[in-house]
């Protein structure tokens, strides 16, 4: 007798509860290969199923509604051996109890002020707040479907694979659509995501948005695919990977129409700085991704393991197929350890897609409405001219310009000029336009950020105040300035320099006027034959940055500096770097070593500076023994948490005769003055708050005290009567 385990039956009740799984009655038509796990393990479940009423979502369609799930057949109990050749004789099973409605879960309680001041909590956090993921609905509910669907290894699905003669009566539809450029096995993955399209309601309604999406770009990609002898198939992957929007973003980083990953987008020429993102330019875009696909499909010669590649990066797959011998993707999906499970599905998904816009009558998108194609002209305008400015001279909406050039990043165009997209009949108006818009903003140039430079740097060094030069290069309030970004600036210096609030903490600590002090690690074996360069770190910086711009290995930078590559870096730090001789250093902003005191961490000269810079005198007391933190701190202006903190202590240590104790007096009478404030504040501090201790153990004690009175009362009492009933014995 087959048995399962408790976790393994709970899990199958609740996905046939929801109706994602078919039934191992319905699945026993299929053809099924000896099982490598046990027979009826729900698999061919997942990849039959009849064309009739559609599946009940398995999560409530909308947000706090739940429904439950429709009666369906019970399945009958699972032989231990496969199914006779035979075909079964059809029962009608008792039908099964609708699934228990399931309460939704209540959302947390939101701030009243949404996220707060972002501009102040950036300020907190150290870095500007970057815009959430564009993420798209129907991708995260496809990627729910997936979840439940396709949890299992392929090796316990005992109908893995379906033959087009053989197929079950509820699969016979399949026989009627059109068929692909490109010969398909109907795995079970594949059958799997036809029938979500065609039967399930949430599959229809993400189909039909992505079909009417991709009226706007499906031609042109079509059209791109032809000039470069790819199949027409893969017109399916942009839609699988953004639904044909050019701003969506995935949560790993890749964005635009294709979900190119930003290194892979450089290395295909797409240009991605501060001002321009080409992975969202649909244009570009396609050229590159089918640039990409060409590639890897010579490499790989199959269009299945090119789609592999294209999700999951073919270094995998190439390592996939020589650890198995075999260069058939859907074997490889069979393995352990084969392909990702992401690219497993990734590729049926695309071929089923495909499949879907060759037959948009049998998938119910015979009465989409498409978009209509994007139709545009073109114009040359000058750097740093707003895009309001254009849609006012072209006499159309910022937005509608916007969505014509989404790889814009900023609201003007990047420095040097740019190559717009106007609504058709707009791109005459707008070159004639040209001249006068460049002479509007003539009076700037064009900079180029060095590492170690950030947009104070840069406003000083050309008299201007920061927020100008934010809204001359359409900057927000936290974008910051990254080594080799282009910046518009005023040509001629101002006269009036706005000033801005700035954090003391970001700056290096100075001695006097001119000199920084900078702590450096003890390294014995310094470069020799080196040169040695101090850098100041800005906001955003990140270890990698550094030692690209400073031409060093990232393993020296963090040997030399004792950095954590887990931890952030942090605004004012100053770092210490060995350059060759001959180093190209115009690249990054460089501290000047006549205006650096610099000293060992570990060496005593090194504290005796720090508290110096604070106004006071280092000095080592020897206690008596006895003393607490708090005595010795009133003496000195201090209070016990000083000390505490200063040399690792608890703050109610009592200290031992001989015990040596680190202690910053104040130097000035002024400093001293408010030591001793702040000594008499911390006091009363402890003083009331000892006061409220004791009220409340007095009270608690004074109800005790009642309390034993009364039972020493009560004790007494009987005693007596005890002691009077004995003597009266």
């Amino acid at each position: 007798m087959l048995r399962w385990p408790k976790n393994q039956v709970a899990l199958l009740g609740a996905l046939l509860a929801t109706g994602v799984w078919e039934t191992r009655a319905e699945a026993q038509t299929a053809p099924a290969k000896p099982p490598q796990a046990p027979a009826g393990a729900a698999g061919a479940a997942g990849a039959a199923g009849a064309p009739g009423p559609a599946t009940p979502p398995a999560i409530p369609s909308a947000p706090g509604t739940s429904a439950p799930a429709p009666a369906r057949p019970a399945a009958p109990p699972a032989a231990a051996t496969p199914p006779a050749p035979s075909p079964p004789v059809p029962v009608a099973p008792p039908p099964r109890a609708a699934a228990p409605v399931v309460a939704p879960a209540l959302a947390p309680a939101q701030p009243s002020g949404g996220q707060g001041d972002l501009a102040r909590r950036a300020r907190v956090r150290g870095q500007p707040f970057s815009a959430e993921p564009e993420g798209s609905p129907e991708l995260a509910e496809l990627r729910r479907f997936e979840e439940l669907m396709f949890r299992e290894p392929a090796q316990r699905f005992p109908a893995s694979e379906y033959k087009a003669d053989s197929l079950p009566p509820e699969l016979q539809w399949i026989k009627t659509l059109r068929p692909i450029d490109m010969p398909v096995r109907l795995d079970f993955r594949l059958v799997g995501y036809l029938k979500w399209f065609r039967n399930d309601p949430r599959g229809r309604t993400i189909l039909r948005q992505w079909y009417a999406r991709s009226g706007r770009l499906r031609t042109q990609i079509e059209n791109a695919l032809a000039r470069h002898g790819l199949p027409r198939e893969v017109a399916a992957i942009p839609m699988i990977e953004s639904g044909f929007s050019p701003k969506a973003t995935s949560r790993v980083g890749a964005g635009g129409v294709w979900q190119f990953m930003p290194d892979s987008g450089k290395m295909y020429g797409l240009r991605l700085d501060a001002w321009v993102d080409e992975r969202r330019d649909w244009e570009r875009a396609t050229e590159a991704a089918l640039l990409y696909f060409s590639d890897l499909y010579t490499r790989l010669g199959s269009t299945e393991l090119a789609m592999a590649a294209y999700n999951g990066g073919h270094v995998r797959v190439v390592e996939s197929v020589r650890r198995y011998n075999t260069n058939d993707f859907w074997q490889l999906c069979r393995y352990e350890s084969g392909l990702p499970w992401e690219s497993c599905n990734y590729v049926p998904k695309a071929l089923a897609a495909a499949i879907a816009l060759r037959n948009p009558e049998a998938f119910g998108l015979g009465d989409v409405q498409l978009e209509p194609p994007l139709r545009f002209e073109r114009a040359r305008v000058g750097g740093s001219v707003p895009l309001s400015r254009v849609a006012v001279m072209v006499g159309t909406s910022v937005e509608r310009i916007k969505d014509l050039n989404p790889e814009l990043k900023q609201a003007r165009t990047p420095p040097g000029g740019y190559e717009l997209r106007v609504p058709v009949g707009a791109g005459k108006l707008l070159s004639q336009a040209a001249p006068q818009l460049e002479k509007e903003y003539t009076e700037y140039a064009t900079i180029t950020v060095r590492l170690g430079e950030d947009l104070q740097a840069v406003a000083r060094a050309r008299g201007v105040g920061v927020p100008m030069l934010r809204q001359i290069n359409g900057l927000s309030e936290t974008a910051l300035a990254r080594p080799g970004m282009k910046l518009m600036v005023p040509k001629a210096k101002g006269t009036a320099i706005e000033e801005e609030e700035e954090d003391d903490e970001e700056l290096p600590a100075a001695l006097g006027d001119e000199v920084l002090l900078v702590a450096v690690p003890e390294r014995p074996n310094a470069p020799r034959d080196r040169d040695r360069v101090f850098y100041r770190v800005v906001a955003g910086d990140t270890p990698r940055d550094i030692a690209v711009g400073l031409g060093v290995k990232l393993e020296e930078l963090c040997e030399w500096n004792d950095l954590d590559l887990r931890a952030r870096m942090q605004p004012g730090m100053v770092l210490q770097a060995y350059l060759g001789k001959g180093a190209d250093r115009s690249g990054a902003v460089l501290l000047d070593p006549k205006r650096l005191r610099v000293a060992t961490i570990t060496a005593p000269e090194f504290m005796e500076l720090v508290a110096q810079q604070r106004g006071r005198r280092r000095i080592v007391y020897t206690a008596r023994g006895g003393e607490t933190l708090a005595k010795l701190g009133r003496r000195y202006g201090l209070t016990a948490g000083d000390l505490g903190r200063i040399n690792r202590l608890g703050n109610g240590v009592v200290l031992q005769r001989g015990q040596e104790i680190v202690v910053y007096e104040p130097v000035s009478s002024e400093a001293r003055a408010k030591g001793r404030a702040r000594v008499a504040q911390t006091d009363r501090r402890l003083r009331k708050f000892s006061r409220g201790a004791k009220r409340g153990g007095d009270r608690h004690s004074a109800g005790g005290s009642r309390g034993s009175r009364d039972r020493d009362r009560g004790r007494g009492k009987s005693g007596s009567s005890n002691s009077r009933r004995r003597g009266g014995r």
